[in-house]
């Protein structure tokens, strides 16, 4: 006996339609959720991405920071410098003894406003007969932190030099013998024109000599006492001299 063929048929009309509409719900469903996704996504890979400049810039900051503090300005007088150590070379020649208050007053007002991580010499210069002197506050080569008690034992020789006002103005010697120094500035305080410049040439030989010397080494700060407003080509000197050794010049 025959068995009848018989059809078999895995799915039904219904369950197609419904794998369909499965289907192109998922498909609806995707379009309308994957933009938002992808702004997720890219939402996040900004904030990856500023997190990261925020680091950079922490980092920046930090750097320029450790330099700021590396190069710390001090104001002395209105000079601002970086310099750690200094040395002061101060006229004592005798036409000096007009302003022995205004040097008292300059002196007190520089000595302040250093730090105590500063360390300084002081020289004072005259010539008296042939010869030309320098006298130090500390034995040579030698210079001291900016402490409270050394700024009153500099203040107190500074008082003492003034006290002894004579001679000339050797300053090119004077300047000679702070080049010696390991210092990163010098700050040269006088009244009046060098020894032997007379003419605007001989300043300018005089200028030469001293900036070939320190080769850029050293910033020369220059501060003239007295009527150097007059005195044009004492002015010029003082203000060329700074400017050719990375200083700055001042009048009082």
């Amino acid at each position: 006996m025959r068995r009848p063929n018989r059809s078999v048929e895995i799915f039904s009309l219904s369950a197609l339609d419904l794998f369909a509409s499965a289907m192109g719900a998922f498909i609806l469903i995707t379009i309308i959720v994957l933009p938002d996704y992808q702004k997720v996504a890219r939402t996040l890979a900004e904030v990856d991405a500023l997190k990261q400049s925020v680091s950079d810039l922490e980092q920046q900051n930090e750097t320029l920071q450790n330099a700021l503090d590396q190069g710390r300005t001090s104001a002395l007088l209105g000079i601002v410098t970086s310099a750690k150590r200094l040395v002061f070379v101060i006229d004592t020649s005798g036409s000096m003894e007009a302003y022995r208050d205004r040097l008292a007053a300059i002196s007190a007002q520089a000595i302040a406003g250093l730090q105590p991580d500063q360390e300084i010499q002081i020289l004072g210069f005259s010539s008296r007969g042939t010869g030309s002197y320098v006298t130090r506050w500390l034995t040579p080569n030698d210079m001291t932190a900016m402490t409270d008690p050394n700024k009153l034992a500099a203040s107190a020789f500074i008082d003492g030099l003034a006290r002894d006002f004579d001679g000339g103005t050797p300053t090119e010697f004077a300047l000679n013998e702070a080049m010696d120094y390991d210092a990163q500035a010098i700050v040269l305080v006088t009244d009046g024109a060098p020894n032997d410049t007379n003419t605007p040439e001989e300043f300018v030989g005089l200028i030469d000599r001293i900036t070939a010397l320190n080769g850029g080494k050293k910033e020369i700060h220059t501060i003239g006492i007295g009527d150097y407003t007059t005195d044009t080509m004492f002015r010029d000197f003082l203000q060329n001299l700074s400017s050719k050794n990375d200083g700055q010049f001042l009048g009082y």
